[in-house]
């Protein structure tokens, strides 16, 4: 009985673990930054400059399009 009630609370717990592809729900506001600036400097983008502030905005706006559409999904 004590395993059935383990492996029910397991699998409630699990159900409100959120799902994200690149995990970057568990990342720091830092660590998201320098993963942006790591791919927009990647593109080419150099820090300062209009494609690079460009580049930022877009991979913001996108990674806010995513948590919303994953809201709604729920």
């Amino acid at each position: 009985m004590k395993a059935l009630i383990v492996v029910g609370l397991v699998a409630t717990l699990a159900a409100c673990v959120p799902v994200r592809g690149t995990n970057e729900r568990w990342l720091s506001d830092a660590e998201i930054a320098a993963k942006d600036e790591a791919t927009c400097a990647s593109f080419g983008a150099v820090r300062g400059t209009q494609p690079y502030i460009d580049c930022r905005l877009r991979l913001r706006s996108d990674r806010s399009a995513e948590d919303s559409r994953r809201r709604w999904s729920s």
